[in-house]
């Protein structure tokens, strides 16, 4: 693990403090969780919070890892600031609602909690429109520093992190412009703040989990190019049946 960290902040040491920063956040929610001992939806406050950080930390040291691949540095710095600032500003929202008692930006009953529904939105934008970015600048170099095998494991695992991603986003999109806002619960809400089923949010994790699971499969179960483009898309396929599956209520597990 040691080395995994040194290794990290040498590929991208914006992406990696900014990890760090959410790791910190997130030891600071669980003592908060035993001194504060306040509930939302019959959760202790802090929880939701240590939940988001701790996926936050995930993605952003997962990404910090995968683009160091990619050789325009020119482009990579700023598109790691803006992920990392991002994240900055709804791990920020997302203590402070904590704080406050409420309920993340899944309440818009108040002016100030409808501004920050509206902050998240944005934000979920700019990162999405950020990882697409990355997307671009993987599929658009031909000369790769890795195995040919690895490379497009790490671009599928982006492609499909981006459409879950955006996934999410529709959803959050489609909820904000409907009358009854209040009660349809986005998707990217739920990994931050768990207010639907489990088996929904684990439905969209598994797509998100791509950006971990396909560059690790590629790189040490699969040797071919072919091999790793029919897993990703086996998986891909899984994934988004399981995600509307759940979201319709076509089955329950």
């Amino acid at each position: 693990m040691i080395d995994f960290l040194v290794n990290l902040r040498k590929r991208n040491g914006v992406l990696y403090w900014f990890g760090c920063l959410n790791i910190l956040l997130s030891i600071l929610c669980i003592f908060l969780s035993i001194l504060d001992d306040r509930t939302i939806l019959n959760e202790n406050a802090w929880i939701r919070p240590l939940n988001y950080y701790i996926y936050s930390c995930i993605t952003l040291w997962s990404l910090g890892w995968l683009i160091d691949i990619i050789n325009s540095k020119k482009y990579i710095r700023p598109v790691s600031w803006v992920l990392a600032i991002s994240i900055l500003i709804e791990s920020t929202l997302v203590f402070i609602q904590a704080y406050k008692g409420e309920k993340a930006f899944l309440d818009v009953t108040s002016p100030s909690n409808l501004l920050i529904h509206k902050c998240m939105l944005l934000l979920d934008f700019t990162f999405c429109i950020s990882v697409f970015f990355i997307v671009i600048l993987l599929f658009v170099q031909k000369k790769m520093p890795v195995s040919q095998h690895y490379t497009w494991g790490v671009r599928k695992g982006v492609l499909i992190f981006f459409l879950f991603t955006i996934f999410g986003f529709y959803l959050n999109f489609w909820s904000d412009s409907s009358t009854q806002m209040n009660k349809q619960l986005s998707i990217l809400s739920e990994i931050h703040w768990n207010q639907m089923s489990n088996n929904s949010r684990w439905s969209l994790m598994m797509g998100l989990a791509s950006l971990q699971f396909i560059p690790l499969i590629s790189n040490y179960a699969l040797k071919k190019k072919n091999q790793v483009v029919f897993f990703s898309i086996i998986y891909f396929l899984l994934a988004l049946l399981l995600f509307f599956s759940f979201q319709f209520n076509l089955f329950k597990i």
